[in-house]
C-alpha cells in the first residue's frame, strides 16, 4: 500500500478529528508535500460542509415528543417480529453445546 493510499484511507477520520495526535501529524506532513492528497482532502471537506448546510435542524417539538410516540407496551416488538423461529434455533444450539460440553467432560475424566 502506498503512502497516498494509506493517507486516503484515513482522510475521513482526519477530517472528523478521530485520529491520534501522531496520526494527525503524519497526515499533515504528507498533505504538505502531496498535491493529489491535499486536493482529495479539500474535496472531502467541501463535501462535508455542503452536506452540513443541507441538513435541516430537527424542530424542538419533534425532539421533545419523539420518544413519547413509541409504545410503552412490552409486546410491541412481539407484534413486529416473530421470535419463534429464533427460539427453535437457539434451542438446537443449546442442545448441541450441551452434547459438546458432556463430551469434553468425559474426555477430561478419561485423561
Amino acid at each position: 500500500m502506498t503512502d497516498c493510499e494509506r493517507i486516503s484511507d484515513s482522510l475521513i477520520d482526519y477530517i472528523n478529528r478521530r485520529l491520534t495526535q501522531e496520526q494527525n501529524g503524519e497526515i499533515v506532513s504528507h498533505l504538505a508535500v502531496c498535491h493529489s492528497c491535499r486536493k482529495e482532502a479539500a474535496d472531502l471537506i467541501r463535501f462535508k460542509k455542503l452536506e452540513q448546510e443541507r441538513m435541516a435542524d430537527v424542530p424542538q417539538e419533534i425532539v421533545d415528543t419523539a420518544f413519547l410516540r413509541i409504545p410503552k407496551d412490552d409486546k410491541f416488538l412481539d407484534d413486529i417480529i416473530d421470535f419463534r423461529p429464533y427460539h427453535v434455533v437457539f434451542n438446537l444450539i443449546r442442545y448441541s453445546l450441551t452434547a459438546v460440553n458432556q463430551t469434553i467432560q468425559l474426555a477430561q475424566q478419561a485423561i
